[in-house]
């Protein structure tokens, strides 16, 4: 399947569009045959044979492009992942509904993570639970009681060693990948609704409805600085990918760019008309992207924070 392209038949029986008919051959004689009672299928997403053809694009130096493609699941593996594709982002938009997983019990699912690797996702919902999802099957491996409380928050260090949560009574907990809970403590008063690494690990920063953001030492779990302007509850934060310095939004609908060293507040932005709940450095750190309940996104200049860039707007309102 990697090596060069086989024949259309072979691709197609490897497809999961055509697994039910060719493993089950009563299924071709008979449109409406179900499978043996008591035996379920699952539909595999194999995401790694596009994955190697794009490694080997980039090796040989050849052109990677998706234009001039057929339209057709057999030439799904000639489709790189995006990060091979750098000049042609319309192939890094998702268009289509891949796979649905349940839990027995029903819940909202307030976050979800992939794992640093990306064959599994970490989901933690309002019943308290962690739920390891296999990322190509979709069913889960592991569910376990986490917190007590919802989970508002799930983040990975940038050297994924480590998963920090936190939750709607404040409490802050630190897990190893296999979901081991190594440490828990009382972060905040009220709830916790963001977290986010500095670049080496050593801190993190937590914002909460207290209307305060808190800097941590990680290895003491010890709480170093409170930035604190705020006039609601703090909903998103997250650390600058390069310099020293923290972005947050709030209810009060306002942006605040933080020094971390300080504590003070080095930016107001104020271009929001709702709460803001979502704030995110690009990989770069020269523009910030702002999501709010106002169902807009804007894109701000790190040199002209007053100043946007960019404004989408949406249907609904942003939330991820």
């Amino acid at each position: 399947m990697y090596g060069g392209r086989p024949d259309m038949m072979q691709q197609q029986q490897q497809h999961p569009f055509y697994q039910h008919q060719y493993n089950n051959p009563g299924a071709q004689q008979d449109g409406n045959a179900q499978a043996p009672k008591g035996q379920l299928q699952r539909t595999t997403i194999d995401y790694y044979g596009s994955t190697l053809r794009g490694l080997e694009m980039q090796n040989s130096g050849a052109q990677t492009t998706v234009k001039g493609l057929p339209v057709d699941p057999s030439y799904t593996v000639d489709v790189p992942p995006p990060v091979f594709m750098a000049d042609e982002p319309e192939a890094a938009i998702a268009t289509r509904f891949v796979q649905q997983a349940i839990n027995k019990i029903k819940s909202p699912i307030n976050v979800a993570r992939w794992t640093p690797e990306g064959r599994r996702l970490i989901t933690g919902s309002s019943r308290g639970e962690l739920t390891l999802w296999n990322g190509l099957s979709f069913n889960f491996e592991t569910i376990m009681t986490a917190h007590d409380t919802p989970i508002h928050t799930m983040e990975w260090s940038h050297d994924g060693q480590w998963i920090i949560t936190g939750d709607h009574e404040g409490v802050i907990k630190y897990w190893q990948p296999n979901l081991s809970n190594l440490k828990a403590f009382q972060g905040h008063k009220y709830p916790v609704r963001d977290i986010s690494f500095c670049p080496t690990d050593l801190k993190f920063v937590s914002a909460s409805d207290d209307q305060q953001l808190k800097i941590w030492d990680f290895r003491m779990s010890k709480e170093e600085r409170q930035l604190s302007g705020h006039k609601w509850d703090v909903r998103t934060v997250d650390w600058h990918p390069r310099l020293g310095m923290i972005a947050s939004g709030s209810k009060d609908n306002m942006i605040r760019v933080w020094d971390p060293r300080t504590a003070k507040c080095l930016a107001t932005v104020g271009q929001h008309n709702n709460t803001v709940t979502q704030l995110q450095w690009n990989r770069n750190g020269r523009w910030l992207l702002s999501g709010g309940r106002d169902r807009c996104i804007k894109m701000f200049d790190v040199r002209k924070l007053n100043e946007e860039m960019t404004t989408f707007v949406t249907q609904r309102e942003v939330h991820s």
